[in-house]
């Protein structure tokens, strides 16, 4: 499972010349003593796992559902944590393009104050006008729209104002992504997304973004010194 204490610079490794490609999101059916003990209806349970390819960036494609055919890595975590990762990155990505336009400012307001060289200011000009920068300085998360969406992870309890509760927990839906889905148990294994509407019970979710932050191009795992987002 993902661990912020464990991710620091000392414990990575490099991927240089390597890229991660989202390949799928499928349901995988086992045996749960866990749900014998408990009494349920079935003591088959299902697990949403997302699976991960590492290509070689140069025969990486967007285009193609794993990216690659050859020389590759496979890995598979649940959806829960890979969408986990997938909000701390999005997040810090954020973080680093609102630091990069507000270095720019300068530029900008056409006086000499930034910290970059024009051409680079001007290459993303457009995108830092459109982009809505929610931090009020480098160390503020308190408005970050990704880490929000961490509290309905991992089959999180929801209520809405009549008092009705359900859980809540990205699953595999049936076009290979991740959608977040409505449970009318605990240990979300009973689904409810079909017979109730999600935004009934979590009022600030946007499907938009939950859908956009997952990465499907090909993501380069290589170290960059360049902005505007750096090594996030």
């Amino acid at each position: 499972y993902y661990d912020d204490d464990y991710f620091q610079v000392k414990n990575m490794k490099s991927f240089q010349g390597y890229s991660l490609k989202y390949a799928t999101c499928q349901k995988v059916q086992r045996f749960s003593v866990d749900a014998v003990k408990r009494g349920e209806y079935s003591s088959m349970v299902s697990d949403d796992i997302v699976v991960l390819r590492l290509c070689p960036s140069r025969s990486c494609s967007t285009y193609a559902q794993y990216g690659c055919s050859a020389g590759y890595g496979e890995y598979a975590m649940t959806a829960t944590e890979y969408m986990t990762i997938v909000m701390k990155y999005q997040h810090e990505k954020s973080k680093k393009f609102c630091a990069f336009c507000a270095s720019c400012s300068g530029y900008y307001n056409n006086d000499d104050n930034s910290s970059y060289n024009s051409n680079t200011c001007y290459a993303y000009s457009n995108q830092c006008k459109k982009t809505s920068c929610y931090y009020d300085n480098n160390d503020d998360d308190s408005n970050s729209v990704y880490l929000n969406y961490l509290n309905y992870l991992g089959c999180q309890k929801v209520e809405n104002n009549n008092g009705n509760y359900f859980w809540v927990s990205p699953y595999c839906d049936t076009s290979s992504k991740i959608s977040m889905g409505l449970y009318y148990d605990q240990y979300c294994t009973q689904f409810a997304g079909n017979d109730i509407d999600i935004s009934y019970y979590v009022n600030d979710f946007d499907s938009d973004i939950f859908s956009e932050a997952q990465e499907i191009n090909c993501l380069d795992c290589g170290e960059s010194k360049y902005p505007p987002y750096y090594n996030a």
